[in-house]
């Protein structure tokens, strides 16, 4: 499952909002099957096949009911929330390598409507320029949304910090972003992990219920950056969120906005 802290924080921010008229924000449903795009269109009250304002209606609506819920069918909290009502609710028409295949898979029981809302909000471009057209827009309303109180009693801002520091030591390698290109093309087909014992490599296959965890992952990571097991970011979950978004081409763009939301809450 991808990283989610930035899409969490800045969905539950940007669909919860007040005033969504001058928005033009992006999104990809070149997935979608004909036979769902007139389903699709009705349920997210698209118009010419373009999000509308009563498009980010519906969205607010199932943001506010469900990424801000007290709880959900398996635990309690906004990352837990995205987990089950965003990334378990995706349709089946979506790529598989997209959707969960965990110990919950198949377990979300979400009528049609209600995944196909979650599809439209998962879907939503992360390019450069619309993040931070969305940021832009959300930024003098944060702490409004999302109190001081939630933010740190979320973790939110120890977790974003540990981003920030992850991120200012990625950089400090050479050929960081080829290095990282790299990881994410051997995670995306790895069935196991390589170790070392000191002495010697051997290969782990993942036998886990969620397959490639986080912690494989980011020992896949370290072996391309050549972190050694004795360096404090070894094993670091934050290097898969910044492997991802170096992917996505917006490594520096999601940082600057993390350093933004970090300050907005520490003044």
């Amino acid at each position: 499952m991808k990283s989610i802290l930035i899409n969490v924080f800045l969905f539950v921010v940007l669909f919860t909002a007040c005033n969504h008229q001058q928005l033009d924000i992006k999104a990809n449903y070149s997935e979608l099957p004909e036979t769902e795009e007139q389903k699709f269109e009705e349920v997210l009250k698209l118009k010419e096949k373009s999000l509308t304002q009563n498009s980010f209606e519906v969205m607010k609506g199932y943001a506010s009911k469900y990424l801000l819920a007290s709880h959900n069918p398996v635990s309690s909290g906004v990352v837990s929330n995205y987990f089950w009502y965003v990334y378990n609710a995706l349709p089946e028409f979506v790529d598989e390598n997209e959707r969960h295949h965990g110990y919950y898979e198949g377990e979300n029981d979400q009528p049609e409507e209600e995944r196909m809302i979650a599809y439209a909000i998962y879907k939503t471009d992360r390019s450069s320029e619309n993040l931070n057209k969305i940021f832009e827009m959300v930024k003098p309303e944060l702490k409004s949304i999302v109190s001081k109180e939630i933010y740190n009693s979320l973790n939110i801002d120890q977790e974003i910090e540990t981003r920030i520091r992850t991120y200012d030591f990625i950089v400090e390698i050479d050929n960081y972003k080829d290095l990282l290109e790299e990881a994410y093309i051997h995670a995306d087909t790895a069935t196991g992990v390589v170790y070392d014992d000191g002495d010697s490599l051997f290969f782990e296959t993942f036998h886990g219920a969620y397959g490639l965890d986080v912690y494989h992952l980011a020992g896949i990571i370290c072996q391309h950056l050549k972190i050694d097991r004795y360096d404090p970011f070894y094993e670091n979950a934050s290097l898969s969120f910044w492997m991802r978004r170096n992917h996505e081409g917006n490594m520096e763009t999601v940082y600057n906005i993390l350093q933004e939301i970090h300050t907005i809450y520490n003044n």
